[in-house]
């Protein structure tokens, strides 16, 4: 398996490298194997539809160009549909909220770093959205959303 290095506020840590999260996913996913147990698809579904929606009504107000949400929406939908299931690897019982975001916003860094090389904005638009919607209960939102799933999503 091949590993790429990420940083964070606590050094350096080896990442696989097709792996779409960070330094602190890979922590958490290191040093709190609990249960086994993973992010279940309702989760997953639920944390995409409010991804999204964020990213919508931030490019309603204003806040976020409208390419930028573009690509957050394709992201978080993907998410949503199960796409990037294996890229939120983090243990159920070590419910951490930049575990859950990392990855989607990874997605959708990728898409738009396929449609051009200006990383730096793209960070900040998908920042901005991650931002808001926690600031506003984003996990316990997903977590209420997740109890009136079925289980077969």
């Amino acid at each position: 398996m091949k590993f790429r290095r990420e940083k964070d506020s606590l050094g350096e840590v080896q990442v696989p490298a097709e792996a779409l999260y960070g330094a602190q996913t890979q922590r958490a996913v290191d040093n709190f194997p609990i249960s086994g147990l993973r992010f279940p698809r309702p989760f997953l579904w639920a944390l995409g539809q409010i991804k999204a929606a964020a990213a919508e009504v931030n490019r309603d107000l204003g806040r976020l160009d409208p390419k930028r949400a573009a690509a957050i929406v394709q992201a978080a939908e993907e998410v949503a549909q199960g796409r990037w299931d294996e890229h939120f690897p983090v243990d159920v019982s070590f419910v951490a909220r930049v575990s859950a975001r990392s990855p989607s916003r990874d997605v959708a860094l990728r898409m738009m770093r396929e449609r051009r090389n200006r990383l730096e904005s793209v960070v900040r638009g998908v920042l901005r959205v991650g931002t808001r919607a926690a600031r506003g209960g984003e996990l316990a939102s997903v977590m209420r959303i997740t109890m009136t799933m079925p289980d077969h999503l």
